[in-house]
Order: structure tokens, then C-alpha cells, then sequence
């Protein structure tokens, strides 16, 4: 039976390992002060909290579209013949005008808030520049390109001995008992190979940090599924650049990815004043970020920094 808390249960995964570590104000707003925020008698901070927290912003919005459309690719075209990528731009372009549309019309948001996507640059009154939107354009069309070329897309599609497993799952495991969520893009199986493959599409820049939330995928399907860890391979395809990262799994990529976990639990926690119930410490204490650009940026802004 659904029981509503007062307070979230605690877990862990690279979206709020990075939460944490560019803005504790942010982290208490995106994982504390929200919660319960979707229920129509939470208190107005949780409601507001969890408003902004779920606005998307141009660049996101558009990898998130991207998702869903590969994900419709690889799960209903296999075998057939493709959409032309002119038609894929279209659908694209179609869903960012919806969210325009939506984002001028927020009380649709509050009737149906997991179908109704809200633009933050909208919300917040902000009007793109046209040269963000040409960046955006000439990113999307990019992306599209490198797509159909990508190793991943052309082994799903057109591979034999391709075992598709999955695509987009959302899943947990426990890790030291803390709970631990991972969605994987796509988990694929050359059997001829007996090679076991986890991609993750990426539509934006390379960073420090891809090459771990892989090994964490990895480490969920050794955990999970007992699958040796030398017949794992992980993928990064950032369809920005055309540039492609395969990398096999070694032993150190799951101690690294697991000291790190607890690291960051460790300091997390710290920030938790009953761990029982997972009762943060007060709102004040959470230290906020200090650079000017990031904090422009948050979803936070209106109530981390309002108006005198």
C-alpha cells in the first residue's frame, strides 16, 4: 500500500552524485524540499520546489527527444527500412514547439505534470537568442547523422548475432545497502562475440565523469546478473562529434565507481540529521554555489535568490 512520508528514502546515482557536487542548495531542493511536492496538499514550498524541478531547458529537452526517438528506432525498426532523417528532424522540431506551447500554458502542467513539458528559459521569461537556436539546430541535424553511422546503431540494426536486451529501463540494485538506480540506453548481446555491450547515447560534450556512469551500468549487471566483468563492454557514442569510446571493463573501473559511491554517500550524509528516516538537516545549512553562471542557470533561482 502506498504510504506518503514525510521524508524521501535515501539512494544514490551519478545524477544526484553530480547534484551534490555542483550546488548543495540545489541537491536539498531536488531531493528534499520537493518531495511530496506533486500532491495537491503538500505545503506550497514542496510544490513550488518540485515545479521548478521538473522544467527542462532547450539542450536537455532536445537530448531527451533524442532518447525517445532512438529508443522507438531500435525497438520497432530493426530489420525494416529507416525514417529519413528529414522526417526524424521534423518530429524533433514538432515535439519543441509543443513544449513552447505548453511552457506559455503552465496551469496544463499542473493537470497532467509527467505528460507536459515546461521549457526553463520560458518559465523564466528569458527569450533564446537566435544564435542559440541555430547552435541547437545544427546540433540536433548533427546528431542525426552520426546516429545512423554510430557502431552501437549499426550493430543493433543491421548485426547478426545481436541479442537486444533492453532499452531505456529504468532499474535499482542495493549497494552496500544503499539503493542504487541506473537507467541503461541501451544493453545489447553479440552472442557470436559472447560479449556483452552498454551504450550510452550522449548529445551533448565528453566529460571526466562518462566513463564512470558506464562502469556503473557495469557493475549493475555483474551485481544483478553475474555477467564476468571481461565480457562487458562500455560505450560512449557522443552523435554531437561522430566520436565513438569503447572501453572493456576492467576490475579497477568497478572498485573506482564503487569507492566513489561511497565517498559521495559518506558526505551526503552528512547533510542528514536522522538517518533512519532521512531527515536533512536544515535548509540554511545547505551551502549554496558561488558561481554566477551556474546559479543564472538552476532551476532554483526564483526561490534559492528571490526578489528583495
Amino acid at each position: 500500500m502506498f504510504e506518503v512520508k514525510p521524508y524521501p528514502e535515501f539512494s544514490w546515482s551519478m545524477s544526484r552524485h553530480k547534484t551534490f557536487f555542483t550546488c548543495r542548495r540545489k541537491y536539498a531542493y531536488q531531493y528534499y524540499v520537493s518531495h511530496n511536492g506533486w500532491r495537491f496538499d503538500a505545503p506550497p514550498s514542496a510544490q513550488e520546489a518540485y515545479f521548478l524541478k521538473k522544467l527542462s531547458n532547450l539542450p536537455m529537452y532536445v537530448g531527451d527527444v533524442l532518447h525517445q526517438v532512438i529508443h522507438t528506432l531500435i525497438t520497432n525498426y530493426r530489420g525494416k527500412p529507416l525514417p529519413p532523417l528529414a522526417n526524424i528532424e521534423k518530429h524533433v522540431r514538432d515535439k519543441l514547439n509543443q513544449a513552447y506551447r505548453y511552457s506559455q500554458n503552465q496551469q496544463l502542467w499542473h493537470q497532467k505534470p509527467k505528460d507536459v513539458p515546461l521549457l526553463r528559459e520560458l518559465v523564466y521569461g528569458e527569450t533564446p537568442e537566435a544564435s542559440a537556436i541555430s547552435d541547437i539546430t545544427a546540433r540536433l541535424q548533427a546528431c542525426l547523422e552520426h546516429l545512423y553511422q554510430s557502431t552501437s546503431f549499426q550493430d543493433i540494426m543491421q548485426g547478426k548475432h545481436i541479442h537486444l536486451y533492453e532499452s531505456e529501463q529504468f532499474h535499482s540494485f542495493r549497494l552496500n545497502d544503499i539503493k542504487v538506480f541506473v537507467v541503461m540506453d541501451v544493453l545489447y548481446e553479440n552472442e557470436a562475440r559472447d560479449i556483452w555491450t552498454i551504450t550510452d547515447w550522449k548529445t551533448g560534450k565528453e566529460t571526466e565523469e562518462d566513463r564512470n556512469q558506464l562502469a556503473l551500468y557495469a557493475m549493475y549487471l555483474h551485481d544483478t546478473y553475474h555477467i564476468p566483468h571481461n565480457k562487458i563492454e562500455i560505450r560512449n557514442e557522443y552523435l554531437a562529434t561522430g566520436c565513438s569510446r569503447t572501453h572493456a571493463v576492467e576490475v579497477e573501473d568497478l572498485d573506482q565507481v564503487h569507492d566513489m559511491m561511497l565517498l559521495s554517500v559518506g558526505q551526503m550524509l552528512q547533510y542528514v540529521e536522522d538517518v533512519e528516516r532521512n531527515k536533512p538537516i536544515d535548509l540554511s545549512l545547505f551551502e549554496k554555489q558561488e558561481h554566477p553562471q551556474k546559479c543564472a542557470s538552476c532551476n532554483f533561482l526564483k526561490i534559492c535568490q528571490p526578489s528583495p
